[in-house]
């Protein structure tokens, strides 16, 4: 091997034309000991001709990523994120995230709300020719029309919270509805025989996994529990949670435990709790299936989920598309549940001896 000063230009010259071919415009360049194994020269060689290039400007970092900076991209990565206008709240984050990571490569994320499945915006979307498509699809099924369109971008697309394994299609989420089992188990340590699940959605999609898992694991563990879900899609989810909170104390006055399908349905069900006199941690244990940092600073702070970043996640999903390997996923829920953990707020603090 030479040594490698004398290796740099020939290095350079490599990674610049690979530039200039567009090689590295939908993905991040490789490693510096991935192109020194590739090239036959030393890691100091690759890092040199590494930073040689971001001196012109050519290339930035991203985390621990080097991506293609974009004024020399001749076609900026475009991404597309559909989602139906019911869920635009709760999936605000998911866009904040998803626009943060195609920012840093140089890129444009569009966001697209649609209000049913032959909606005009969500067929236009479909059609659009974007790198990469994230999609939250249409409840309570998917229309022919967008079924087609679906295929025909299936090597881009990913899908959030559920999968569709019928058209080849496999989502991506970094706290999958498995992560109920942590809070069921930390309840039933508390002594709870009986554990209600209260939502601010409609039971369609993710929601409806989730009171299926819920539902699934009581039954294995002899406990006993109501889901409370609003019959139809809503814009105010706390109001909508506050509601079905409503209707589960006219039937419990007086409930052994309680967890809330998101956020949002903490937020209108805290208020409910509180109007009617209990207080969780005190009177009642209640946890959520929320991986969001505002859980620790509710009054009191609740008893939640710890997980993945959205960015982490996203940022995954979209190396596999660039890198045309996006249909071998089929373990995104897996690979996320393994990082799960629960944050124990004060709203479960309760003796078991006190159930």
């Amino acid at each position: 091997m030479a040594r490698p000063a004398k290796r740099t230009p020939e290095v350079l010259e490599i990674i610049l034309e690979r530039i200039q071919q567009g090689e590295y415009a939908r993905k991040p360049l490789p490693s510096t000991r991935e192109l020194a194994a590739e090239l036959g020269v030393s890691k100091f060689t690759i890092h040199r001709a590494y930073c040689a290039v971001e001196e012109k400007g050519l290339i930035k970092s991203s985390g621990r990523k080097r991506i293609v900076a974009s004024k020399a991209l001749s076609h900026p990565l475009e991404v597309v994120y559909i989602v139906p206008a019911a869920n635009a709240t709760t999936s605000f984050l998911w866009f904040s995230s998803l626009d943060a990571v195609v920012t840093a490569r140089g890129g444009r994320a569009t966001l697209v709300d649609y209000d049913g499945p032959n909606d005009s915006r969500l067929i236009r979307a479909l059609r659009g020719n974007f790198d990469a498509f994230f999609l939250n699809p249409p409840h309570p099924e998917i229309s022919p029309l967008v079924e087609r369109l679906i295929c025909k971008h299936r090597d881009r697309t990913v899908t959030l919270y559920q999968d569709l394994p019928e058209l080849g299609i496999w989502g991506i989420d970094n706290m999958p509805v498995e992560a109920v089992d942590l809070l069921i188990f930390h309840l039933a340590s508390k002594g709870a025989r009986e554990i209600h699940l209260v939502g601010s959605q409609a039971l369609f999609g993710r929601q409806q996994q989730l009171a299926k898992r819920w539902s699934s694991r009581l039954s294995g563990m002899g406990i006993t529990g109501e889901k409370f879900f609003p019959p139809n899609a809503t814009m105010d989810l706390p109001k909508a949670a506050a509601e079905q909170t409503r209707q589960l104390l006219s039937q419990y006055p007086k409930p052994i435990s309680i967890i809330f399908a998101d956020l949002p349905s903490a937020l209108g069900g805290y208020r409910v709790l509180w109007e009617a006199g209990l207080l969780p941690g005190r009177d009642l244990p209640v946890t959520a299936l929320s991986c969001e940092s505002e859980t620790a600073y509710l009054t009191p702070s609740l008893t939640s989920i710890i997980a993945p970043s959205r960015t982490s996640v996203i940022e995954e999903a979209i190396d596999q598309i660039l890198a045309k390997k996006i249909s071998e996923r089929r373990n995104w829920a897996e690979r996320s549940l393994a990082h799960v953990r629960l944050f124990e707020g004060e709203s479960s603090d309760m003796a078991a001896s006190s159930l």
